[in-house]
């Protein structure tokens, strides 16, 4: 029962964070998007290039 218990907390945290990075990848987008009207987009895809490696690591980790 433990067991269980242990597996499903594990479970639902590595959700939260990837339901935590695509919310803040989001509001980058949309602040970026803002900002970068007249400027070149080459910062705000660093921004989310940067997110995206961490939620592809957090997805290999969900695997595990």
């Amino acid at each position: 029962m433990a067991i269980i218990l242990i597996e499903h907390i594990k479970r639902s945290k590595t959700e939260n964070t990837i339901a935590l990075f695509d919310r803040d990848i989001g509001i980058r987008k949309k602040k970026n998007s803002k900002k970068n009207k007249n400027n070149n987009n080459n910062e705000s895809n660093l921004d989310v290039s940067v997110y995206e490696n961490k939620k592809k690591k957090i997805e290999k980790i969900k695997q595990i």
